[in-house]
């Protein structure tokens, strides 16, 4: 049993041994060995001898300032590590280091990031422990399939976080194009996006996976412009599904779109399966917040779960109708639909406006086959209500403007304030308990194991205060 002992012990000493700290500053005067910060590589391209489990810091100069580092001709391809040891390259942590790093690329000739097959099992991130964006991509438009290109869909487990993006066309592409399969175990996350007027899409996404919860887009805001005919950038398109997408803001105006790509905030464009879409907040999406289609025959969909996401319009030019919260609506006949789940979503000024749609838009022959789909305790505050085909479970949605419920609301605001207040009966105690499918609300509380669920996104029965009156959505 010692022996065993002994010999477990050699070996996690041997697997972590080799793990070492390395530092970049251009402030110094010639490029060092990496091993200090006063020894420090001067740019990117001197980074060498860096193996799994590494962590290289990044500085930005001292806090509050910046440092400007140019990107290679080509891209930026930062080695990766192994699995469950990535190589970390991140913003220095110390304050004569954690300033902000500015990332300039060659004009239109690359993207930043270029991610192949060594690129599996990294991290890039900008976190300094303060929730800003350390890391900072100019607003030069990146080339090629945009400032992350993982065109290939070779490069595993990345993680790309606390990034400010600023103006751009495409940031994110994760596809394949090579024909070696497609990329699991991505992570993007408190990043901020912001789409230039003629952009597609921020992130374009097409990863592999056996159940949910293999990749990930969390805590992210991305924001963009929308004409009120429905026209602008789309914030994820997605190849397949598998994604976990939570906590993010996505976030329209009305502005000078000048491209014609009709906008929404999350489209799936063929087969979609294991997809998650939960406690985010949707503002302006000017054409469907969330929209689950069937573009090609075959292009089925399984295993999606839509929750506790607020959905709203907070500008008047989107009071015209035309346009959809939730839509799940196949384009072909013959398709099947099987576990899906919209539930306890609040949807607010969607004047002339289905909140959610569930149908055959055809009516197509043969029909949609609708399995195990179930619409539940969704608001509609202030629009026209849902349109949920024959065979869809439909079940305690309550679609009013009648009577004071919530902290706050005035019609069309974004400081809107959609808890409950703790008096509440008309929305309060009246849904279907779903804790086999989920257990908490959108600001993270425990929803009851038991009894009667609150309906919308916010739970309150009981189980917490009414919210300070004053709260201000951030």
């Amino acid at each position: 049993m010692k022996k065993l002992i002994f010999t477990i012990v050699i070996i996690l000493i041997a697997s972590t041994a080799h793990a070492a700290n390395w530092y970049v500053d251009n402030a110094v005067s010639v490029s060092g060995d990496g091993t200090s910060w006063a020894t420090a590589w001067k740019n990117l391209t001197n980074i060498t001898r860096v193996t799994a489990g590494d962590t290289v810091y990044i500085s930005g100069g001292s806090t509050g300032n910046t440092q400007t580092y140019a990107v290679p001709t080509g891209a930026w391809q930062p080695t990766g590590g192994s699995l469950g040891n990535p190589i970390t390259y991140q913003i220095g942590q110390d304050a004569g280091h954690n300033g902000t790093v500015i990332f300039t690329i060659p004009s239109g000739t690359n993207p930043w990031l270029y991610l192949d097959t060594s690129q599996s099992n990294l991290v890039i991130s900008g976190d300094a422990g303060d929730g800003a964006q350390h890391f900072k991509i100019t607003n030069e438009a990146c080339a090629g399939y945009g400032c992350v290109d993982g065109n290939l869909g070779r490069a595993n487990h990345v993680r790309i976080s606390y990034v400010n993006f600023q103006t751009q066309g495409s940031i994110m592409y994760f596809w394949n194009n090579g024909g070696s399969g497609y990329a699991t175990g991505l992570e993007i996350d408190h990043n901020v996006m912001d789409a230039d007027p003629s952009a597609d899409h921020l992130i374009f996404i097409a990863p592999a996976c056996t159940g949910y919860g293999q990749n990930w887009i969390h805590d992210n805001v991305m924001t963009g412009l929308t004409l009120s005919n429905g026209l602008g950038v789309d914030f994820i398109q997605d190849g397949f599904g598998c994604l976990d997408i939570y906590n993010n803001w996505f976030h329209s105006s009305v502005g000078a779109y000048t491209s014609g790509q009709h906008q929404d905030g999350y489209q799936s464009i063929s087969n979609v399966q294991y997809l998650k879409i939960y406690n985010n907040r949707f503002t302006n999406i000017s054409n469907y917040a969330i929209y689950i289609e069937g573009a090609a025959s075959g292009s089925n969909g399984a295993n999606l779960m839509f929750y506790n996401n607020q959905i709203e319009y907070t500008d008047s030019a989107f009071g015209s109708g035309g346009h959809q919260g939730i839509a799940i609506g196949p384009h072909v006949g013959g398709l099947s639909w099987t576990n899906v789940l919209v539930a306890n979503n609040t949807f607010v000024d969607y004047v002339g406006s289905w909140c959610i749609a569930v149908r055959d838009p055809g009516p197509y022959s043969p029909p949609v086959t609708w399995t195990n789909v179930r619409v539940i305790n969704n608001i509609c505050w202030n629009g026209s209500g849902n349109i949920i085909d024959t065979g869809v479970t439909n079940l305690d949605n309550i679609t009013s403007k009648t009577g004071t419920h919530f902290v706050r609301y005035t019609e069309f605001s974004l400081t809107n304030d959609m808890h409950l207040l703790g008096a509440d009966t008309t929305f309060g105690g009246q849904g279907a308990n779903l804790s086999s499918d989920f257990t908490t609300d959108k600001d993270g509380y425990a929803r009851q194991a038991t009894g009667a669920w609150d309906i919308g996104a916010y739970e309150y029965s009981g189980l917490r205060p009414d919210p300070p009156q004053n709260l201000q959505v951030q």
